[in-house]
């Protein structure tokens, strides 16, 4: 697992990217070549939890998956978006088999309403991650201004809307479909969770190895004051 600082960007060959950001509402806005949004219809939140091969996740931990072999050609970029948080989040980037490849955690918030956390984009044939931490005082309606949402809110899209090219809708009415997607989302959010406690767990150590290297910090109360905030960072 490695953190990406804002602005990295890595390649990724697997079949599918799942990207949790956890105390958030997750949301994806998929754009096209000019860097534009592909209509209102291009954004996938809990509301409209499907474009193509773009598909929200639900749960306690939201999130957004992207089977890259199915995405539409004209997806040129899915920028993977957090909103209505409390603190600063941290955004995990699964494998196929809930590995997690990489998390990106954005420097402290500035009174932002909603973050551009990471993006899964197409780069001379292939696809690759790169960590953003973007965010925008004006929230949703502020970001998809920004890509040329043409209702100005990509949260309530308004007026007739267009799938891109192959997009194909979820077959609600399909109860065996609707038993695989709970089970699938069982699955993740117990890989996200598990994985999100050996990170919190790897994240106290490192803090606590820090503060025993630090013979100003070793006893006495600033000591015990440090202990006390690496262990609430870790819960």
């Amino acid at each position: 697992m490695t953190e990406l600082r804002s602005g990295e960007n890595r390649p990724w060959t697997d079949a599918r990217v799942t990207v949790y950001v956890a105390g958030a509402q997750v949301g994806a806005l998929l754009l096209g070549a000019d860097g534009r949004a592909l209509g209102a219809s291009a954004w996938v939140d809990e509301h409209r939890p499907a474009a193509g091969a773009v598909e929200h996740v639900p749960g306690s931990v939201q999130g957004v998956t992207v089977l890259l072999a199915d995405v539409d050609p004209a997806v040129a970029k899915v920028l993977v978006v957090a909103s209505a948080y409390a603190a600063a989040p941290t955004a995990q980037l699964l494998t196929t088999d809930g590995t997690v490849a990489f998390t990106v955690t954005p420097a402290a918030l500035a009174g932002e309403q909603a973050l551009v956390m990471a993006e899964v984009y197409r780069r001379e044939g292939a696809w690759k991650v790169r960590a953003v931490a973007q965010g925008y005082a004006g929230g949703l309606p502020q970001l998809g201004a920004t890509y040329g949402v043409s209702t100005g809110s990509t949260t309530e899209p308004t007026g007739p809307t267009t799938e891109p090219t192959g997009a194909v809708p979820p077959a609600l009415g399909d109860p065996v479909r609707q038993i695989a997607m709970i089970l699938d989302d069982a699955s993740r959010t117990t890989a996200s969770f598990e994985s999100s406690a050996a990170f919190a767990e790897q994240r106290l150590e490192q803090d606590l190895e820090q503060l025993v290297g630090d013979p100003s910090l070793r006893i006495g109360p600033a000591g015990d004051a440090a202990r006390a905030r690496a262990e609430q960072r870790r819960d």
